[in-house]
């Protein structure tokens, strides 16, 4: 596992009285933030930058996934791998929906909801990993 993702893993298995500390569906949920923090690396206008304020557009060769990421299932491991290790753990992982500007930039997430500034900034996640929720059309 690489050292990113086993400290987000670690960092939330500590943090998380409340929520779930399955070691794979933390896994999946550090894979996922470190997808997302790479994709809004990529597409992201420093806010000191003079020169233009048009985020620059993704590579053709990285695929744009989410917000709502699946997690992969034994058909995905069946065929990338000749013989393939069947882990029964891997059918509780959930599926994860990010909130996030890369997905969501016009939808009024660069304000603050109590005060309405608009000085605020997106430099990181919360410390204690992602919640499950009861949505509206679906357990997340």
């Amino acid at each position: 596992m690489p050292l990113q993702i086993q400290h987000w893993v670690e960092s939330w298995k500590k943090n998380r009285d409340n929520q779930s500390k399955h070691g794979l569906q933390l896994q999946w949920e550090a894979v996922v933030v470190e997808y997302v923090n790479y994709v809004h690396h990529e597409t992201f206008v420093h806010g000191n930058k003079s020169s233009s304020t048009v985020p620059p557009p993704l590579k053709k060769d990285i695929p744009l996934l989410g917000p709502r990421f699946l997690p992969p299932s034994y058909y995905h491991t069946i065929k990338r791998e000749t013989t393939p290790k069947i882990i029964l753990d891997m059918a509780y992982i959930k599926p994860l929906t990010v909130i996030h500007p890369v997905y969501y930039s016009g939808f009024g997430l660069s304000q603050c909801p109590q005060c309405d500034s608009k000085d605020i900034l997106w430099d990181g996640w919360t410390a204690t990993g992602a919640r499950d929720v009861h949505g509206v059309r679906r357990e997340e």
